[in-house]
């Protein structure tokens, strides 16, 4: 397992933050680090993860897998009970 560098746009003022994560984890992983570091709230529908300006991420997503390029930003996305 590597080191990455990812910046991460964090709910709710859009603060910028990077980190280095595992190249292996996956945005169940990624959620919980952030949660456990304090960085965002705990939400009762938890959070998804987003390229800025692409798709969201799915749950067994590796970071390695996304290829992630120098001053990419993966945005932090309060999920809703829509229904």
């Amino acid at each position: 397992m590597a080191d990455i560098e990812v910046k991460f746009l964090l709910p709710p003022d859009n603060r910028e933050i990077v980190v280095e994560l595992g190249d292996t984890m996956k945005p169940p992983d990624i959620i919980k680090e952030l949660l456990d570091a304090g960085q965002i709230n705990a939400n009762p529908h938890s959070y998804l993860l987003a390229i800025k300006g692409g798709d969201f991420l799915n749950d067994d997503t590796e970071l390695s897998a996304l290829n992630l390029r120098p001053g990419t930003i993966i945005r932090v996305i309060p999920a809703t009970d829509a229904g």
